[in-house]
């Protein structure tokens, strides 16, 4: 289970996902029918990182 971040941390978290590999994780969980939300929580991000 992950932890609750701060919105400063949070924040940091988001910036830290734009590698090509999370990415294609985003992508591939995208493509096997995964919701916004489901992905977020699993990798640990806000669903609006996804989305974007």
């Amino acid at each position: 289970m992950s932890a609750v971040l701060s919105p400063q941390e949070q924040s940091s978290r988001d910036a830290a996902l734009e590698t090509p590999e999370d990415v294609q994780a985003i992508l591939g969980l995208t493509a096997a029918g995964w919701g916004r939300r489901r992905i977020a929580k699993e990798l640990g991000c806000s669903p609006e990182t996804v989305r974007k």
